[in-house]
């Protein structure tokens, strides 16, 4: 997950992860005419990743999965803010500290699209697309975070025209 440096050496820090995402496609087509249809996509997705038992690397290439690594207990690891502070000795001074790897990110995409067929095999596109992409609180439910990570913020708006126009040879 991360590696940090301590007296000179590497100590590479595992956790376990906690991982819920919520995704979803919502696809709508609606014929007009045989000349004219609109098209709607639209793609919410929402991932929130929470970080606990925190461990550090003893031996990787043990023969036995535990003998690889070595469990944080409640006297040696500690969150302050946003930081994780580490008392690898339990000499009540930090040794070293690293951040907060918990992450919630939220993104919608969307996409509208009108087809005209003005005179056989020659087409009029017009297209709207929309995306929102943020990272919001991972305190947050995913739901909570599908409010505050997509509604309220700006989107990115694209519009296009396309034509096509078949010539007769």
């Amino acid at each position: 997950m991360t590696q940090t440096n301590y007296v000179n050496a590497s100590r590479y820090i595992l956790g376990t992860i906690d991982n819920h995402t919520l995704t979803a496609s919502v696809r709508f087509d609606y014929t007009i005419n045989p000349n004219l249809s609109i098209q709607y996509y639209g793609q919410p997705f929402i991932s929130r990743g929470r970080y606990n038992d925190f461990k550090y690397v003893t031996n990787p290439v043990a023969d036995r999965l535990n003998d690889r690594f070595q469990n944080y207990d409640t006297n040696q690891i500690s969150i302050n803010g946003n930081d994780f502070q580490v008392d690898d000795n339990r000499d009540g001074i930090m040794d070293y500290s690293f951040e907060n790897p918990d992450f919630s990110y939220v993104q919608f995409n969307s996409n509208l699209v009108l087809r005209w067929e003005y005179i056989p095999g020659s087409e009029l596109f017009l297209v709207w697309s929309q995306g929102v992409t943020s990272s919001v609180s991972s305190s947050n439910g995913l739901f909570e975070g599908f409010e505050t990570g997509i509604l309220d913020e700006r989107p990115q708006n694209i519009f296009l025209l396309k034509a096509t126009y078949r010539f007769i040879l």
